[in-house]
């Protein structure tokens, strides 16, 4: 860890009163994370440049998903990025080692979430998700801009990637196959999980997994530590780690982020999830219910 870094916030959400009243503290970086959605295409997702310059908070700055908070070269959407990447991003975003970060996005906080988590991957500890993203922040009457944003001082942190975020393809087969003590927990809504409505033969869930929504942790579009942790009640031996997937990290990135709310041990995710399991037919899968 960085020895010149800030105290972390005491917690990893923060209201938007709270970014009110600190909008204006010097240290303080704030990243949007938002998205668009696509009407065509396989993909339904797509960069968030124009939602952003169409109406972020003031002095924040773009984190594209896409290009940056991911590999684009990886061999599936939202592979986490490398550490070269990162060093890059930083110096873009002007992060500096005393900065305190916040993101947030545009849609239900999973974008955000991915965000604060690759930072964290990368030795960030003060940074926070805004909860209830922009809609909260209108809702407390914060004002929006348009356009982009004067391009920060190159920031001066060095990122570092340290262990205990990700887990790959074979730790996971490892768990079904070796016995590993660790629960899988699919974070994808109910209907996704059991296979629901889907045509394909890969559709359903990693074998063994149960099913924790990330959208029930959601109360009006703001997360709800205690429904985190009322969700992680039942798991059968809280002494397993816990490793979290879904499509392709993103919803996974938002429970991990309640988890961290609620005062839960630390999960990692499984960066490939389901893109990378579904995409090999040698690997099992079932459908239904948990």
């Amino acid at each position: 860890m960085n020895t010149d870094a800030p105290v972390p916030f005491p917690t990893p959400l923060v209201t938007a009163t709270w970014l009110k009243d600190h909008l204006s503290d010097p240290d303080l970086v704030i990243l949007d994370a938002s998205i668009a959605r696509q009407q065509t295409g396989a993909f339904p997702y797509g960069p968030g440049v124009r939602a952003f310059r169409t109406a972020h908070i003031p002095t924040a700055h773009h984190a594209d998903l896409f290009s940056t908070f991911s590999d684009p070269n990886g061999a599936f959407p939202f592979t986490r990025p490398g550490l070269a990447a990162m060093r890059d991003a930083c110096r873009a975003l002007g992060i500096r080692p005393e900065s305190r970060i916040v993101v947030y996005d545009g849609l239900n906080m999973t974008w955000a979430a991915r965000v604060w988590w690759v930072l964290r991957a990368f030795d960030l500890d003060a940074v926070s998700v805004l909860n209830g993203g922009l809609d909260a922040w209108r809702a407390a009457g914060g004002h929006v801009e348009t356009g982009d944003t004067e391009p920060p001082i190159s920031g001066t942190f060095q990122p570092i990637e340290r262990p205990g975020y990700f887990v790959d393809l074979a730790y996971v087969k490892s768990v079904l196959t070796n016995g590993r003590a660790a629960d899988l927990v699919c974070a994808l809504r109910p209907d996704a999980f059991a296979g629901h409505g889907d045509p394909s033969p890969r559709r359903g869930h990693i074998p063994g997994s149960i099913n924790i929504p990330f959208a029930g942790t959601l109360s009006d579009g703001v997360l709800e530590p205690a429904r985190v942790n009322d969700a992680f009640s039942g798991l059968s031996d809280r002494r397993h780690e816990t490793i979290l997937y879904c499509g392709g990290g993103i919803n996974a990135a938002g429970l991990a982020l309640g988890m961290a709310a609620a005062g839960l041990p630390q999960p990692r995710i499984f960066d490939g999830s389901l893109n990378e399991w579904a995409a090999d037919p040698t690997l099992p899968m079932e459908a239904g219910a948990s």
